[in-house]
């Protein structure tokens, strides 16, 4: 299979030899946010007289609001990685559960507006008059967040386009309903405009990126891997990439070949190109091995970005990176990448250092393997990130909008199993919402072994009315894909439901690389085996 000589990233090891409590007012854990958020509501509106009725949501979890977070971050660190601090032993959470499937294979579970969102019609954002629309995520001013109605159709994906060059991750700039914009693995920015590739790149600079295969043979994890808009962008025209560096293109002064970088760049005169020469460093991270990069770099609800980053590489963590809160390497990083003053960006005070004051400045959560893909539930603001297994398991974990701190459990587990022991210390340890099994042992010539998975994201379109509220996830390399409910409210999973007979019948010939949003919450399939733009449809 040719496409398949060309499948690189994710494949764990080619070799297998790595073989919110509101302040000041306690209100039961146990209430839904909503029904926690209604004292405060009511005291607001006793003076005017009347008690609560209608009238727009700003989010009752005090983590999202409609627009970035520009001012007032605290610079704790600079560019460099913090290298001290003392391992951590445990962490700020309890264990929230496992892997445990509730069943079921249609939407009726999950996927409730959780707050946040603007209802253009009545009611409190969760029924009622007309759909409730636009998210609390910047730029998803489109997204439809009406809670899942009606019972799931046969579904099909649909090609958009295609003629793409190694495309692994396609995206929007906030409400532009016009654009899709596909990263191009080898280092360049494609514009697709009412499905039709623009023959000008709005972005290249493969001279720059490192994406040879470099020992590791056809599977390949480098190269430019993430692509975000900045929340302001319609008014200051930044954005921002995450690549490995080539050694030659002198992008930061010893840098090495594959070592990570999040660059800004700023859009020209002309809204379909880039200035290549734009280029400032934000971050900038030496990386020890070839593989476990991570990929996704998103803007959350709060206006930060948020950054996903393997453990360093290796079979096993050999660097215990994971459960290191004072290293960036596996984990979750979250700053404000505006250049301030002398630095190149800040952190947030409120970062896992203010729980924890071993753990390096930039540092959301930690203990993952390699966090490939993450999204943001654009209606809720809850992160969903695909963690990439050793050998016998991939997970999916879920936070809500604001939490963080979590250590998700890499390398004393696997998903929800103790990694090469029979036993071990589970505590403080966030397990995941899903998981499956890899087949053992995986070897190479076997058709469609699962071994790596995709984290999605959740549909937020109007086209499949059903399917509002549920996340997708799939394995690249099998072509297996599932959709699940999550409730925020009780933890609850519905599902998951698989649908790859339907979504995926070519399986690896067509290499599914990310599951994003378009512009409007309808569900985007990257095909990377076939270069194409896939959209989720009714059949």
């Amino acid at each position: 299979m040719p496409a398949l000589l060309g499948m690189f990233f994710l494949e764990r090891n080619p070799r297998r030899e790595c073989t919110g409590e509101p302040p000041s007012l306690v209100l039961p854990s146990i209430m839904s946010r909503r029904a926690r958020a209604l004292p405060y509501l009511f005291l607001l509106l006793l003076p005017l007289g009347y008690a609560l009725g209608c009238g727009n949501s700003s989010g009752t979890d005090g983590s999202g609001g409609g627009g970035p977070t520009t001012g007032g971050a605290t610079s704790t660190g600079g560019a460099g990685p913090t290298t001290g601090g003392a391992t951590a032993t445990g962490g700020d959470s309890s264990t929230t559960g496992g892997a445990t499937s509730t069943g079921g294979t249609d939407a009726t579970g999950g996927g409730a507006t959780t707050g946040g969102a603007t209802s253009t019609g009545g009611g409190d954002g969760t029924g009622g008059g007309g759909p409730t629309t636009g998210g609390i995520v910047p730029g998803t001013d489109n997204y439809d967040c009406s809670p899942a109605s009606g019972t799931v159709p046969a579904l099909q994906l649909v090609e958009v386009t295609d003629g793409l060059d190694t495309p692994i991750l396609v995206t929007h700039a906030p409400n532009d309903l016009e654009r899709m914009f596909v990263v191009e693995q080898n280092g360049s920015i494609a514009i697709v405009e009412n499905g039709t590739v623009l023959e000008t790149r709005f972005l290249e600079f493969e001279e720059k990126v490192f994406s040879e295969p470099d020992g590791m043979g056809a599977f390949n994890e480098q190269g430019f891997l993430g692509l975000a808009f900045h929340p302001d962008y319609e008014t200051n025209g930044l954005f921002y990439v995450h690549y490995n560096a080539a050694a030659s293109g002198n992008v930061y002064p010893g840098a090495t070949n594959g070592d990570a970088i999040v660059s800004e760049f700023h859009v020209s005169d002309d809204p379909n190109v880039a200035d290549a020469a734009s280029e400032r460093v934000v971050l900038f991270i030496d990386d020890p091995a070839v593989n476990h990069n991570g990929g996704t770099i998103a803007f959350g609800s709060d206006g930060y970005l948020y950054y996903g980053l393997g453990d360093g590489g290796g079979g096993g963590d050999p660097n215990d990176n994971g459960q290191n809160p004072a290293t960036l390497n596996g984990k979750i990083l979250r700053i404000d990448p505006l250049e301030s003053g002398e630095e190149p960006y800040t952190t947030p005070a409120d970062n896992l250092i203010e729980a924890e004051p071993s753990a390096a400045p930039e540092v959301w959560d930690y203990g993952l393997r390699n966090p490939y893909r993450f999204n943001f539930d654009a209606c809720t603001g809850a992160l969903y990130i695909g963690d990439v297994g050793q050998n016998a398991w991939e997970e999916v974990n879920v936070e809500l909008a604001g939490e963080g701190h979590k250590n998700y459990g890499w390398n004393v587990m696997e998903a929800t199993h103790c990694y090469e022991a029979s036993t071990c210390d589970e505590t403080g340890l966030t397990l995941p919402i899903a998981e499956y099994e890899n087949p053992q042992p995986v070897n190479q010539g076997d058709p469609n072994p699962s071994r790596a998975v995709i984290g999605g994201t959740v549909y937020r379109g109007a086209d499949v009315s059903a399917l509002r509220g549920a996340y997708f996830y799939l394995d690249a390399y099998s072509g297996e894909t599932w959709y699940l409910f999550y409730n925020e409210d009780s933890g609850e999973v519905t599902g998951p439901t698989r649908v790859d007979e339907d979504l995926n019948p070519a399986g690896d010939e067509l290499f599914i690389a990310a599951i994003q949003n378009a512009a409007d919450g309808e569900l985007l399939f990257v095909s990377r085996g076939q270069g194409a733009i896939y959209q989720l449809a009714l059949e």
